[in-house]
């Protein structure tokens, strides 16, 4: 007769990750000054003046490129035994944590 409470199934191993995310204003500058327009102004933020540009990628597109990359293979992982799970904390004029 078949038992069930001889089986068992496997449980992910949890993995913790955590993100320390920068979200201040010098993450929007643009990484390639070739590819962006200059306006003319300027505004002052972290303590410093900044020019205006549009166009261009800045460092807060790559970041957040990264991070869906991420967790895109994370999804895969956890197809092999693996549970992550991720904590998202960003930081910049305060810090805040994001579940």
């Amino acid at each position: 007769m078949f038992d069930p409470k001889k089986f068992s199934t496997l449980k992910p191993k949890p993995f913790p990750v955590f993100l320390l995310l920068d979200v201040s204003g010098s993450m929007d500058m643009a990484i390639d000054p070739e590819n962006t327009r200059r306006t003319g102004q300027t505004i002052f933020e972290d303590g410093q003046e900044w020019e205006i540009v549009e166009g261009g990628t800045t460092k807060t597109q790559l970041l957040n490129d990264a991070v869906k990359k991420m967790i895109d293979s994370f999804k895969e992982e956890e197809k092999m035994e693996t549970e992550f799970l991720v904590s998202v904390i960003t930081f910049g004029d305060e810090a805040c944590v994001h579940l």
